[in-house]
């Protein structure tokens, strides 16, 4: 019968543990855990000028953002951060607050976000 000594046990339980962390990493990589993509969305920071936040697109994505209204089209182009995050501005646009627009975001790698701005109550019929 032969004895294993303390010290190959420690050695065999280390191996051991340092086997399923990496099994563990691996897993966790392969399933996308911790990536801080999520779904695309945008909001409003202000009304005039028209400034818009985009949040939850890929890191250093390219973005199209296009502000829609009625006699109005402007794009713009920009890369997102490395969070996924990006703020644009449509200067020189302030739109009528009886017209309504909608605001499209387009990524390169595939994200897509429409926010639509709409028409107020009490605003006469177009």
């Amino acid at each position: 019968m032969t004895r294993t000594s303390t010290r190959d046990r420690w050695l065999s339980r280390c191996r051991n543990r340092v086997v399923w962390i990496a099994a563990l990493t691996a897993v966790m990589c392969a399933s996308g855990a911790g990536t801080a993509v999520g779904k695309p969305r945008l909001a409003i920071v202000t009304p005039a000028p028209v400034t818009v936040r985009g949040a939850g697109f890929h890191r250093h994505e390219s973005v199209r953002v296009r502000l829609l209204a009625p006699g109005v089209e402007m794009v713009r182009r920009l890369r997102a951060t490395r969070a996924g995050r990006f703020s644009v501005s449509f200067a020189g646009v302030a739109p009528d607050r009886c017209a309504g627009y909608s605001i499209v975001a387009t990524g390169a790698s595939g994200s897509l976000v429409t926010l639509r701005w709409p028409v107020r109550r009490g605003c006469p019929p177009g």
